[in-house]
């Protein structure tokens, strides 16, 4: 939780922590039991809610809702459960299909609340929670069709450890083809950025190889 003097819901967020709990904890039980709340919050369009539980409506984003996907990869990732990430894999690649729902010719489009409903990076320094001076709708867009490209290569690989090389051939090649359309959908040439060319709009297309797309 980014509040914890004041948030008491399991907001996805909480991803970007899981290896520093790993690395200090024996969390294994503790993960696969918010995983499996992850599972059970999903709908039937495959969308995953920004919390797990979700006794109601909160803020967030793909990047929120993506932890359904990303923790049970991670629970392999750090303790070779790979029972538990064939049994996530099914709800895993339900929430990519919601997100192509969302998407136009593979880009996903920005959707839900106008104010919270997809969130990027949102705290960046002099913007955020607290400023009137927020990022805008093209950086949003950015920074959530990088996180797909992050899902589809998490996607890719859960199926190679699975023996599913039709599916891991599938998501690996959506992955790349996203990197091009975010080439050619969000990079200034004339600037020599991306979007507004602050550095969360930097750093993540490069974290995730986007100029070396098709």
């Amino acid at each position: 939780m980014d509040c914890p003097h004041r948030e008491r819901l399991g907001y996805g967020d909480g991803q970007v922590a899981v290896e520093t709990g790993i690395y200090n904890f024996n969390l294994l039980n503790f993960y696969k039991k918010w995983a499996g709340n992850w599972r059970s919050a999903q709908d039937t369009t495959g969308e995953f809610p920004n919390t797990a539980p979700s006794p109601y409506s909160a803020g967030g984003g793909p990047g929120w809702g993506g932890t359904g996907v990303v923790l049970p990869w991670k629970i392999f990732r750090y303790y070779g459960d790979t029972a538990f990430l064939r049994s996530s894999y099914p709800s895993m690649a339900r929430y990519i299909g919601f997100l192509e729902m969302k998407s136009k010719d593979g880009v996903l489009q920005y959707y839900g609340d106008e104010t919270w409903g997809f969130i990027g990076d949102w705290v960046p320094p002099g913007r955020g929670m607290d400023s009137n001076d927020k990022v805008g709708k093209t950086e949003k867009e950015l920074f959530n069709n990088c996180y797909k490209v992050y899902l589809y290569k998490i996607l890719g690989e859960c199926a190679g450890v699975l023996g599913m090389a039709a599916d891991s051939i599938k998501y690996e090649d959506l992955a790349e083809t996203l990197k091009g359309k975010i080439n050619s959908g969000y990079f200034d040439a004339a600037k020599g950025t991306y979007a507004n060319g602050e550095q969360p709009y930097l750093t993540f297309p490069l974290l995730m190889d986007i100029p070396g797309g098709k």
